[in-house]
């Protein structure tokens, strides 16, 4: 069994990489080490969601960079075109179902949909448009001021909060030099968050999100809940069969089920990565009858949103395959370039 990680580094290079990982041997192969042009690289990311546009292994692999959506052609595992609009900033993941191609756009906070020619379409925001522009323009309202800034009933003498400096270093400093500073165009910048969409998955004419920070599924198609509250951080999403999946970035992996083929909030499957003995970010998810195969990513500090109770100095950057039935670890693969700290992204069946 064989899956391809998308990754990056926590250094200034800005470099992406496919890595082919061999399970069955415990091997691992770099299949692309790409660093985006000057004015698409970000210091500090790397490819993050990817989707093959057909048969897997075989057709077109699309990569989300920083800014850009990379094509990767499966014969030769080169970049042969590359999609970039200027206001996509820190894209997330990428899927592409009934001949469109549809991109979460992380920092902006939508989902964009182009057809497979690379023309938009569409987009689904979780934003007002002034709210979206305003934020590409550098406002930066406090989290805190998201309900007032969405609310549509007006008064006379009604104003809007103020913008905020964000108070980490994770965002753009204003008046900073170089990419992600505010001087910098939108699309390089690092911005505040209020909902973080992560993944995309579609199912039944739905386009179901993982919704990092308020713990929660929702479809941006109707703008409706699905599932109210996950046990944690929700990063991937997908439909395997009758299942819907999601990583939690503090290690647990559950599945929901579908009842006539739309996602319910009922949980029947569950497995917990870190029994396993090993832990870290957990972010990257492939299902197979028999298996999981999640990714971890080593903890330096402690990260923004708190990951999980447990200290984090152990722990690695690595690629699991557990067994569904027993929760037994079946195969685990060391990432190599541990010095430059690489951070999985994303896991695809080969």
């Amino acid at each position: 069994m064989k899956v391809l990680i998308t990754l990056g580094w926590f250094d200034d290079s800005g470099e992406g990489r496919l890595v082919e990982v061999d399970l069955a041997r415990g091997t691992q192969e770099v299949r692309l080490a790409y660093v985006p042009p000057e004015p698409l690289r970000v210091a500090g990311k790397g490819f993050t969601g990817a989707a093959w546009s057909g048969d897997a292994g075989t057709s077109t692999l699309l990569v989300c960079g920083y800014c850009a959506l990379y094509h990767v052609a499966a014969e030769s595992w080169a970049v042969d075109a590359i999609w970039h609009q200027p206001c996509w900033n820190d894209l997330h993941h990428v899927a592409v179902a009934d001949e469109r191609v549809y991109v979460v756009n992380t920092g902006l906070e939508c989902v964009d949909v182009l057809t497979k020619e690379g023309q938009f379409v569409g987009s689904h925001a979780l934003h007002p448009g002034w709210l979206s522009a305003a934020r590409q323009a550098g406002y930066a309202a406090a989290r805190a001021d998201l309900p007032a800034l969405r609310d549509a009933r007006w008064w006379q003498g009604k104003t809007l909060p103020s913008s905020e400096e964000p108070s980490t270093e994770y965002y753009s400093l204003r008046d900073g030099d170089g990419a992600g500073s505010d001087s910098a165009p939108f699309a390089v910048r690092k911005v505040r968050d209020y909902i973080h969409p992560n993944h995309v998955a579609i199912h039944n004419d739905r386009l179901l999100v993982t919704r990092f920070l308020d713990r929660s599924i929702g479809d941006v198609s109707s703008f409706r809940p699905i599932i109210a509250e996950t046990p944690g951080l929700p990063h991937d999403g997908l439909v395997v069969g009758d299942r819907f999946w999601i990583t939690c970035v503090n290690g647990l992996v559950v599945a929901y089920a579908l009842d006539e083929g739309r996602v319910t909030g009922r949980e029947v499957e569950r497995i917990d990565v870190f029994a396993t003995g090993y832990t870290g970010w957990c972010r990257g998810l492939a299902v197979t009858s028999e298996h999981v195969i999640v990714g971890l990513t080593a903890i330096r500090r402690m990260p923004r949103e708190r990951w999980c109770e447990r200290p984090f100095e152990d722990t690695e950057t690595s690629v699991l395959c557990i067994e569904r039935a027993t929760g037994r670890l079946a195969q685990r693969v060391v990432l190599d370039g541990a010095a430059r700290h690489p951070k999985i992204f994303s896991v695809l069946m080969l």
